[in-house]
């Protein structure tokens, strides 16, 4: 497409803060052998939720309708697939253990890959395009078709869980298409001029109905009824929208305000933060240091690894995308 007749981009300032948060709490899951008490290692299930979501939002708004379905994939490859494959054949430097994680992680082929995250993101990467054609109307009925489902085979005891495992662990993938088709019809409403910044005021209640989500979500999975307990799957759709509503007064700021400048950095490194913090992780773990400084450490270490492999890597797609025409799509 010529310059001149490509739309302006709009920054959203918020949607990489919420990706920027979505991937610490990812990281800090799995800080459970590193803390002083396992249970300070949580926030996953909404980072992962909230990274879905904010997934989709980017992914439409950022969209044009003259690129057809391979194009785009070809784009995903070089954003998504390629950079993950390279970062896990330099962590583990091992052929065989590589390929190992890449099939498990990648290809979806089981359904105990159920609640991987990076598995769950290849398949709504996937979907994206053909869900993108539907009106907004039918993927209303498709979220509500989401959140209804689950809650009639667990009424109808269609679906046996196994001891341990909470309805939420059992319905991810439900509880991932819900975050991204929410996305999705969030970004068509946010095209349609909705969700302008509002003031301190009402980001101040999307905070306050957050922390109240959170603390009903905490409640709901202290239940002894399943069917009450796969309820939290749903006020945890809610409480990625209320965070989303709280954050929205982030986009007052101009994209080259340094704080809004430090966020898009930051997030766009969450992919590579991902795949690298496991080892930085196992390396860092055995070090006889406060939990807290290696719990920070580990951040900042993965950070730091996830740059430098960006500018490095950033050489490979650039040429890539030229190879495949790409540069100009």
């Amino acid at each position: 497409m010529d310059s001149s007749t490509r739309p302006a981009k709009v920054e959203y300032v918020n949607l990489y803060l919420l990706r920027l948060v979505a991937i610490l709490l990812i990281v800090n899951a799995h800080m459970g052998e590193v803390y002083p008490r396992a249970s300070m290692a949580m926030g996953g299930y909404l980072g992962n939720s909230l990274f879905y979501f904010v997934s989709a939002v980017g992914l439409s708004l950022s969209r044009s309708v003259n690129l057809s379905y391979l194009t785009w994939l070809k784009k995903r490859f070089f954003n998504l697939l390629l950079p993950i494959v390279i970062l896990f054949a330099l962590v583990e430097l091992n052929p065989a253990k590589t390929w190992d994680i890449l099939y498990n992680l990648l290809i979806p082929h089981s359904l105990a890959q159920k609640g991987n995250f990076f598995t769950n993101l290849v398949v709504l990467y996937l979907v994206f395009w053909p869900l993108q054609r539907l009106s907004f109307r039918a993927l209303g009925w498709l979220l509500a078709g989401l959140m209804t489902v689950p809650c009639v085979l667990l009424a109808l005891h269609a679906v046996p869980l196994n001891p341990g495992t909470s309805p939420a662990q059992a319905f991810f993938p439900v509880s991932a298409w819900m975050n991204f088709v929410s996305g999705m019809l969030v970004a068509r409403l946010m095209q349609r001029g909705r969700f302008r910044a509002p003031g301190a005021a009402a980001c101040a209640a999307g905070a306050a109905l957050f922390v109240l989500c959170m603390a009903v979500h905490h409640a709901l999975g202290r239940s002894s009824v399943d069917l009450v307990r796969l309820l939290a799957m749903h006020v945890n759709l809610l409480t990625v929208l209320a965070l989303f509503y709280a954050t929205l007064l982030a986009n007052r700021l101009s994209a080259d305000a340094p704080l809004a400048a430090a966020a898009k950095g930051l997030s766009l490194l969450s992919l590579p933060v991902y795949a690298i913090h496991f080892k930085v992780l196992h390396v860092i773990r055995p070090l006889d240091l406060n939990p807290y400084l290696k719990v920070a450490l580990i951040v900042v270490v993965a950070f730091i690894l996830a740059k430098l492999f960006d500018l490095v890597y950033s050489r490979i797609r650039d040429r890539g995308r030229k190879l495949m025409g790409l540069e100009t799509a």
